[in-house]
């Protein structure tokens, strides 16, 4: 399914799961692949759209790793070589995300952040 999201004078038309709306109040489910996607199409636009919102973001796990502040992180495979969506968790959730293993299938509930260079960040993330 294409979806046309609108910002400030822009279109990007892009192909995602079905149901999703640009900049909706409500939790969104979006692929990794699809967000880091329309991230790097138009990364003005998918700030507007994206930045700040909770959605739901689906993929398979290529990393598990702790942040800088020692907080759990899960690694979203994007797609394209060293492309990744980064999903921080909080501390208590660090017994869900030992469960996980590279190559099994994630979904979280996490808040979006910004992407710096081929990773999109999120957080506040959630086992869904």
């Amino acid at each position: 399914m294409k979806t046309t999201c609108l910002s400030a004078g822009r279109v990007l038309v892009i192909t995602i799961a079905a149901g999703i709306a640009c900049g909706s109040a409500t939790a969104q489910e979006l692929t990794a692949t699809a967000l880091y996607q329309m991230y790097q199409s138009e990364q003005i636009v998918a700030d507007d759209n994206y930045n700040g919102t909770q959605i739901t973001i689906t993929g398979v796990v290529s990393e598990i790793k702790r942040s800088m502040l020692g907080a759990p992180v899960v690694l979203l495979a994007a797609g394209s070589p060293g492309a990744a969506v980064s999903c921080k968790f909080s501390d208590a959730s660090e017994e869900q995300v030992s469960a996980l293993e590279p190559g099994d299938a994630a979904r979280f509930n996490c808040t979006v952040n910004f992407i710096l260079g081929q990773t999109v960040h999120l957080s506040g993330c959630t086992a869904d």
